[in-house]
């Protein structure tokens, strides 16, 4: 694929994007033609045009690996936050299958909120609510690390995890 531009001057590029010169396009494309590579136009609206000098496959596989990139990026940018509620008296089941969901979001980069809610009538068990939840980040501790500590507000007792592996990642 040759693109052939109505600009009588073009700023070329080798194939690691180190500036060869400014030349006519004509002569551009001559030294093309001799390399057996393409002429591919990247900034159409700089002055003068900006052109690679690559072959048309490997162009658009760079293209490709680039947009995936960006999409995973972005992907571990927009971490949603899941939540997930519990009980003083969350039956053992229950615990376990909230665990398995916790590690799942977590594995795939999301953070975790715990909340533990008290009823009125539960409010003489704080602690052992405490507990619970403390039990639940040590059991998180190796997919997750806390963004928010253990806090106490108007009978929710709540801390936030985020991925390990997303901040492992940005470091």
């Amino acid at each position: 694929m040759h693109s052939l531009h109505r600009s009588s001057q073009v700023r070329v590029l080798d194939e690691k994007r180190e500036l060869v010169g400014v030349f006519s396009t004509a002569d551009a494309l001559d030294q093309v033609f001799s390399q057996n590579l393409d002429l591919i136009l990247t900034v159409p609206n700089a002055s003068p045009p900006v052109c690679r000098m690559m072959e048309v496959g490997k162009y658009h596989y760079e293209k490709q690996r680039e947009e995936r990139r960006a999409r995973k990026l972005q992907r571990e940018k927009s971490a949603e936050v899941k939540l997930l509620k519990f009980r003083p008296n969350t039956d053992k089941h229950d615990y376990d299958f909230k665990i398995r969901a916790a590690q799942k979001f977590l594995s795939r980069g999301d953070q975790v909120r715990i909340q533990m809610q008290f009823k009125s009538e539960e409010s003489i068990r704080f602690l052992d609510g405490e507990g619970l939840c403390q039990k639940i980040l040590d059991d998180l501790a190796d997919l997750g690390r806390i963004v928010s500590p253990l806090k106490l507000s108007n009978r929710v007792m709540s801390a936030t995890l985020a991925s390990k592996k997303v901040a492992a990642s940005s470091d």
